[in-house]
């Protein structure tokens, strides 16, 4: 996108905003409302987790996504049967977000701005259920469509607007592609050679990252960077994040054979390491260079982790248990799931109440 385009873009979503009370008006450091103690690189040595809770008559929930004033975004889902909503925690209140008209809907990710994006379904839901990317923002859930085929899912937006995610092709129910999606068209992303690829995040320059199948490698998934209209092959692995200054991460290939939690950095892919076990997975980093995911411990149990400064810390889980954590924010607020809840990891410098239930 043209550097013309995307202050038009930002200027339009400022001034839908500035018309709406319910949202954040002005994202900084100064005007965070109850969260406004921003930690600086590297001074926070231990975290605490908090429950986010599960909403009234759901079982479990998990938190996928958060934006730098602490809003919160996931899912909760009831068993059994196929029964999730999707939701957003924030400054105390839990709110459902609804559905395309089908019994299913889970948030993945939101921008500054509020707008939230993921995948809901649509009806009739049958044997394969059909589902479609979708863009929420002040109460409606905007249907973003498909490439074509039956179903499509977001994964990620950035600030400007701009969501990335799959789509199922119209020629197979098993294939799928990468999109992008901005001002109502859905951009077809292609692969890398296969029949398959998605595309899991953008950042606000338009770099796009994800996995996709090969034209000859057809054993194993390669992560892609998408930059100015060509898909560059990362290896063996996939790419789960990308941050503004171009650093991405997600899992490769060892040099062992083992798939571990990488980093990216000018085209060179570095091993994170493990807490001990045999495989981790990187799935989040912000713009301070702080990556989060998870990894098995040596007793064989999988934690979450933060890593920065080349230490990969872990973050523990509730009562010990397993967890993950999928995002981190630029003030360092992690969240994540930890069994059976979506859980908040904090700085324990922090003395202000917890988002959420």
């Amino acid at each position: 996108m043209r550097t013309s385009g995307r202050i038009t873009a930002i200027l339009a979503i400022a001034a839908l905003v500035v018309a709406c009370d319910e949202e954040p008006t002005s994202p900084n450091a100064e005007n965070l409302g109850p969260q406004s103690h921003v930690v600086p690189p590297g001074a926070c040595s231990e975290y605490e987790i908090h429950n986010l809770g599960v909403p009234y008559g759901f079982m479990r929930s998990a938190a996928f996504g958060i934006n730098d004033w602490g809003q919160v975004v996931g899912w909760a889902v009831e068993e059994p049967g196929p029964y999730a909503r999707a939701y957003r925690w924030w400054r105390g209140t839990v709110t459902e977000l609804g559905t395309l008209g089908g019994n299913q809907s889970g948030a993945v990710d939101i921008n500054i701005w509020g707008q939230i994006v993921g995948g809901a379904g649509i009806p009739p839901e049958g044997i394969f259920p059909s589902g479609h990317a979708y863009l929420w923002w002040h109460g409606k859930m905007i249907d973003l469509g498909t490439l074509g085929g039956s179903s499509s899912t977001a994964r990620d937006i950035n600030n400007l607007g701009v969501v990335v995610g799959s789509s199922i092709m119209p020629s197979s129910r098993y294939r799928t592609h990468a999109f992008v999606w901005f001002g109502g068209e859905m951009r077809d992303l292609g692969t890398l050679g296969g029949g398959w690829s998605t595309a899991y995040a953008i950042n606000d320059r338009g770099e796009i990252v994800g996995e996709s199948r090969t034209g000859t490698d057809s054993w194993y998934y390669h992560a892609f960077l998408w930059s100015r209209g060509k898909m560059v092959d990362l290896g063996r692995g996939e790419a789960h994040d990308i941050n503004n200054q171009g650093l991405a991460v997600g899992t490769g290939r060892t040099a062992s054979g083992e798939y571990h939690a990488v980093l990216w950095k000018d085209g060179q892919m570095v091993d994170l390491g493990t807490l001990g076990g045999t495989r981790s997975r990187a799935l989040a980093l912000n713009d301070r260079g702080e990556v989060v995911g998870s990894s098995y411990l040596a007793s064989g149990v999988s934690h979450a982790f933060l890593w920065r400064n080349g230490e990969m810390q872990d973050l523990g889980g509730l009562e010990n248990r397993y967890s993950v954590a999928y995002d981190i924010n630029n003030r360092g607020d992690i969240v994540g799931y930890s069994g059976p809840d979506a859980v908040i990891w904090r700085c324990s410098l922090r003395k202000h109440q917890v988002t959420g239930r």
